[in-house]
């Protein structure tokens, strides 16, 4: 399981979810999906390389998401037999 992502490769992951960059401000970014259908927009502190692991979880579960589609997009994923 990720305790920290690379913030490039969590904004690939929002991208490949289908959310867009609304807006960025104060050094968070906010994303969202295009039709605006989420309950609330995802924001992360963009100030450092990582995500923080408590970040990760909030967001992911505003997506819909889980940890395992997250570690599964990274190629972290367990190996099916």
């Amino acid at each position: 399981m990720a305790r920290v992502v690379n913030l490039k490769e969590w904004r690939k992951f929002l991208k490949a979810c289908g959310l867009e960059l609304i807006r960025t401000r104060g050094g968070h970014e906010i994303w969202d999906l295009p039709d605006d259908s989420l309950e609330r927009p995802v924001i992360f502190s963009a100030h450092y390389k990582e995500i923080a692991i408590f970040q990760i979880g909030t967001n992911l579960e505003t997506m819909g998401k889980t940890m395992e589609d997250l570690d599964e997009f990274l190629g972290r994923g367990r190996k099916k037999k």
